[in-house]
């Protein structure tokens, strides 16, 4: 629905798609959790985890009440997923695909499918 955080998340996150994450930790190298985090930021809801930056305090948060954790296949755009290894986090775009940090490049340019056994949340806020 336009309006929602949903909407709101997934707008924000395509804006952000090629943006430089040299800023972030380490250089960008480790800079997926704060990319999120920004996009959020942009989309006007409040950062998530007591270290925006570190992918397990952010999940941490999800579950505490900063979100509702949903079927995978159920993804809709603009929802969080995090990778099966809990160290790695995108944003579901739709047709099966999350956006994310790319370590390598340094920027938030990875367009790639869910990831098997990822888990996926819902902002409640």
């Amino acid at each position: 629905e336009p309006g929602s955080t949903n909407a709101r998340v997934a707008d924000a996150a395509r804006s952000y798609m090629g943006t430089s994450t040299a800023r972030g930790p380490d250089g960008g190298n480790l800079a997926c959790a704060w990319s999120v985090n920004n996009i959020l930021s942009n989309a006007g809801l409040q950062k998530v985890g007591s270290n925006p930056n570190y992918v397990p305090s952010v999940e941490q948060a999800l579950q505490g009440g900063r979100g509702t954790a949903i079927d995978a296949k159920d993804a809709r755009p603009g929802d969080i997923v995090i990778w099966p290894n809990g160290h790695h986090i995108g944003i579901a775009m739709g047709n099966n695909q999350v956006a994310n940090n790319s370590s390598s490049r340094a920027s938030f340019t990875n367009l790639q499918q869910l990831p098997a056994g990822c888990r996926v949340y819902r902002l409640n806020s």
